[in-house]
């Protein structure tokens, strides 16, 4: 377990987020309340520690200074103590009132804008850390800075008070999520996501990443194909995107259509290279599905396959592929449904509804 550090002599600047905690009080504030501030302070600090770690297990960076801000002196010093550690996530644990504007404002408003900073207390009207972090927090964000708070709870009595289990858990999520804000700020990110459409659409957004980042992109991809063969990916429900449809099972004359389109169209935007790679897994695909499934079954590319690749290549936005795919079906889905209210045969579509009010049909010139 990391052991969060006591400031006191420089070192060495760190490489990834460090955390601050700190607390604000009043000078007018009685000795032992102000004492409890400190070992709050440290509370907090030691919590954190112990409870937020990085993806391999290494504890992350946390600091923390015993000053007590109570006005703007102490603000500029904690402030300064803060970052020489490299502090750029701030967590403020008031106990006490203080004057917002001379105690946390002076002190935050010399961190870089979007600086996270956590506001956690205790609940107590005895202790009014809690009707002080409420002032903060409004006079900070009136200002169009984010303030998180945290209203927890911790014994009202005693020198050392310990924070319970359900506030811990909240303040640990937050310093995750702040930490990584911290984290990726000024570095390239690689997301690789898969929407509606599934790989099919998902290809189009991974093939500039590849080129920028190497081939292993495209074998992270095959392993995919794989793992949602062997229902380690997605739902697991063995839903192969792109490939196999319930009628056609040695060519989809849909996706034969577009596969020749979306080649001219590749030519004429640069991107032949891509088309190959798509070739390449319609290949590819049929006999990995066999073979993993141990099945002498046929599938084959269908029509969507190739439609999120053109899409992107026409610079649809990725919002409006679902869409369109619906809107080419519309009139397929009211035919089915009208022969199914006729028939009383089977249902081919989700039951369904309506929770619109019956309108008079109104004609087009006449709408408002």
């Amino acid at each position: 377990m990391k052991k969060p550090i006591k400031i006191s002599a420089g070192t060495a600047y760190p490489v990834n987020p460090v955390i601050g905690v700190f607390a604000t009080s009043d000078p007018r504030i009685d000795a032992a309340s102000r004492e409890r501030c400190r070992n709050i302070i440290s509370m907090v600090a030691e919590k954190i520690a112990a409870n937020v770690s990085l993806a391999g297990g290494e504890g992350v960076d946390v600091v923390y200074s015993e000053t007590l801000v109570d006005g703007e002196k102490e603000a500029d010093i904690v402030a300064r103590e803060l970052k020489s550690k490299g502090a750029n996530i701030l967590v403020c644990a008031p106990d006490t009132w203080a004057f917002p504007q001379l105690s946390l404002i002076s002190l935050f408003q010399q961190f870089p804008k979007g600086t996270p900073l956590c506001l956690v207390c205790g609940n107590s009207g005895p202790k009014p850390g809690v009707v002080f972090a409420h002032a903060a927090n409004g006079a900070i964000s009136q200002y169009g800075r984010l303030v998180h708070l945290i209203v927890g709870n911790w014994a009202d009595t005693g020198a050392n008070p310990v924070m319970s289990e359900n506030t811990l858990i909240d303040l640990t999520d937050w310093c995750y999520a702040a930490f990584t804000t911290q984290f990726l700020k000024g570095k390239r990110v690689m997301l690789f996501g898969h929407d509606s459409m599934g790989m099919e659409t998902a290809l189009a957004h991974i093939i500039p990443t590849r080129n920028t980042f190497g081939i292993e992109i495209t074998r992270l991809d095959m392993k995919l194909l794989a793992d949602m063969l062997n229902k380690e990916a997605y739902d697991k429900s063995r839903l192969f995107y792109g490939i196999g449809h319930a009628v056609y099972t040695l060519s989809d004359p849909r996706a034969l259509v577009l596969k020749e389109y979306a080649k001219e169209l590749a030519k004429e935007k640069d991107r032949e290279k891509e088309f190959v790679l798509y070739e390449s897994i319609e290949r590819l695909a049929p006999a990995l599905f066999q073979e993993i499934k141990k099945t002498d079954k046929k599938i084959c590319a269908n029509v969507d396959f190739y439609s999120g690749f053109v899409y992107n290549m026409l610079n649809l936005p990725p919002e409006l592929y679902t869409p369109i795919f619906a809107m080419s079906r519309i009139s397929g889905w009211c035919a089915h449904r009208l022969e199914e209210i006729i028939s009383g045969g089977r249902i081919i579509r989700p039951a369904y509804k309506s929770v619109e009010q019956k309108q008079e049909y109104l004609p087009l010139h006449l709408r408002k």
